[in-house]
């Protein structure tokens, strides 16, 4: 019980802190400082919500799948 109690007060103390903008980005770093944003290839999400532009210029196309689908004939 006592464990269950400090760890929800770890958890409490986590969201907390992420509140709070200038917290959130010191924890968590600023997406356009980030050096992710220099490695990765993509550029931005296009309206439509499954193509995304690159750097360079082209475009790809993200779909998903559920395994909940199905095919009836």
């Amino acid at each position: 019980m006592l464990l269950g109690t400090f760890l929800t007060g770890v958890a409490a103390v986590g969201a907390a802190s992420l509140v709070s903008p200038k917290s959130r980005k010191y924890l968590l770093g600023d997406v356009e400082q980030d050096w992710l944003a220099n490695e990765l290839e993509f550029d931005q999400l296009l309206a439509d919500g499954q193509t995304v532009s690159l750097k360079d210029g082209s475009f790809v196309r993200v779909s998903g799948f559920s395994a909940n689908e199905t095919n009836s004939a």
